[in-house]
């Protein structure tokens, strides 16, 4: 059996094998580049059906007339993934070629058969606080049933997946305490509070973030694009060919993008400079070659960098850190603990200097200064692999991950006794959520007089944001066993999945049937769900 975590990134992927019968652990390489990791893009030929290419052979066709080219297709994997948006694919479809690719390329090179294969894929964990996104998980699982991956994959948070790195490939298992990843990549700002146990288990404690906007993002990708449009203005390029969209500004951001991570130390150190001395030292950090017919160079300063920062990233970076040391002060985690305490950064945007810089001074640490609780280990290396490599861990079982609910959800019943509606939690936060592996059904029931009757079910969740009703009219009774039977009395129930999406299930008293659906993928579906405010009026 081989175990395979994959890091299925906004950017750029990765993915980590343990070969168990070869004894082997490798990164997936593709178009034989020593990098451990790859583009997330893929290119379809538009003449020549047969002619697919994924990662940096995709790159290159990126802008080529006879290529139909996707990237960023993971930021679409909600309720945007079945929409092609005038395009010839959906992002679900692109997502399951590059995939399938992937899974075809263990096979061909690595004689790892899927059949053979037990994948875990790492998510961002801010999607279950996103309502576009929470359905992207479903999404994926369906996506991986076609592939022939059923009862053989998993998903897991990407700063999780971290946080068991961590544990196990830095500490040898040996560190005991607290441990707040703060996971920057393409798309989103992910940060998670987890507990290494005294039983090796990595305990998942709480977590917030920030996918940013449609339209801005607060990410990696938006600071790219905020980067490359002050180039654009500062070189008074020609805004027909340089306006964003437009080619000749999608082919400097990502010239712009390649030459940032070639040139990451040495934009670290001017970053450094330029902070140090309060601005006055502004050293040009790396320049961006642009090839024919333009043949010529764009240096990138690093006010040019600091300054894009501040305008598109750092707000949603301090407001993220200082909730989760709201949620640490909560818990009674000592934030200064040195001993017993950490802050790992990781995601390739973790890498810019900004991002460090930002987290240190919020943490109170004083940069130059030995400081425990940023462990020096978690270097560059570190922080590109973490998330795929500890996937992978969670996929061998080597490190089992205890995930406490932050979910609460339930439904209104009627009273007779209090002559009025009362909300009947059935999950319920800070418990494990293992402990809803089998549904937890209230003993309410529910009956429909006859089947031209109307029939509602109304909910309630709270992500961590408040609690909201959503109300079910239409599409309670099309959810309902048996539902064309007079006088059929039914019970309400949820649970958690081993991929930790909330189920409702509908039970039938009489016959037993149940029906059972996801709580995210039946909202995305309502045609026109309501969902209000607890504290506004019924």
């Amino acid at each position: 059996m081989a175990y395979a975590g994959l890091d299925l990134g906004t950017t750029y992927s990765a993915c980590y094998v343990y070969d168990d019968a070869a004894k082997k652990k490798f990164f997936l390489k593709f178009d034989n580049h020593a990098l451990d990791f790859f583009p997330t893009q893929i290119a379809y030929h538009k003449d020549k059906e047969n002619v697919v290419y994924i990662g940096a052979a995709a790159r290159r066709y990126r802008y080529s007339k006879k290529y139909d080219a996707y990237h960023t297709f993971k930021l679409s994997l909600g309720t945007d993934a079945q929409d092609a948006k005038g395009r010839s694919r959906t992002p679900l479809q692109v997502t399951h070629d590059f995939v399938d690719m992937l899974l075809n390329k263990l096979e061909e090179v690595y004689n790892i058969h899927r059949q053979n294969l037990v994948l875990v894929q790492s998510v961002p964990d801010i999607w279950k606080n996103e309502e576009k996104n929470r359905v992207a998980i479903d999404n994926l699982s369906d996506m991986y049933a076609d592939l022939g991956m059923q009862g053989r994959i998993g998903f897991e948070s990407e700063p999780v997946a971290a946080a068991v790195y961590y544990f196990n490939e830095i500490c040898n298992r040996e560190y005991r305490g607290h441990i707040v990843v703060v996971d920057y990549g393409g798309g989103t700002l992910d940060l998670t509070l987890c507990r290494a146990e005294e039983n090796g288990v990595i305990s998942v404690l709480g977590s917030c973030g920030n996918g940013g906007d449609d339209s801005k993002g607060c990410a990696g990708s938006a600071f790219d694009r905020a980067v490359t449009q002050r180039l654009a203005e500062k070189y008074e390029l020609d805004e027909t060919l340089y306006a964003p969209g437009m080619p000749g500004f999608n082919s400097l951001q990502e010239n712009f993008e390649s030459s940032k991570i070639a040139s990451t130390e040495n934009t670290r150190a001017g970053l450094k400079e330029y902070y140090e001395s309060g601005g006055l030292i502004d050293s040009v950090v790396f320049t961006i070659p642009m090839p024919p017919p333009v043949c010529d160079e764009y240096e990138v300063s690093a006010s040019d960098i600091a300054n894009a920062f501040e305008e598109v990233n750092r707000q949603a970076l301090v407001g993220a850190v200082e909730e989760m040391k709201k949620k640490c002060a909560e818990l009674g985690v000592d934030t200064n603990g040195m001993e017993d305490f950490r802050v790992l950064m990781v995601g390739g945007f973790s890498n810019l200097h900004c991002v460090e810089h930002c987290v240190r001074e919020l943490f109170g640490s004083t940069e130059g200064i030995d400081d425990p609780r940023f462990d020096d280990r978690m270097n560059r290396e570190a922080r590109s692999v973490a998330v795929a490599q500890g996937a992978c861990l969670v996929a061998a079982g080597i490190t089992p991950v205890n995930y406490i609910n932050q979910l609460e959800a339930g439904f209104y019943a009627f009273s007779p006794q209090k002559n009025k509606s009362i909300a009947v939690p059935l999950l319920e936060k800070g418990k494990p959520v293992n402990d809803y592996a089998n549904p937890n059904f209230a003993h309410y029931l529910f009956r429909l007089a006859f089947d031209t009757a109307p029939a509602s079910l109304e909910l309630f969740f709270d992500d961590g944001r408040g609690r909201v009703k959503v109300h079910m009219d239409e599409h309670f009774r099309s959810l309902c066993p048996d539902c064309g039977e007079e006088g059929g009395v039914y019970q309400i129930g949820f649970s958690i999945d081993r991929h930790r999406i909330p189920q409702l299930h509908i039970r039938e008293t009489g016959s037993g049937q149940v029906n059972v659906v996801s709580l995210y993928k039946t909202m995305a579906k309502l045609p026109a769900v309501m969902i209000q405010a607890e504290d506004e009026e019924k």
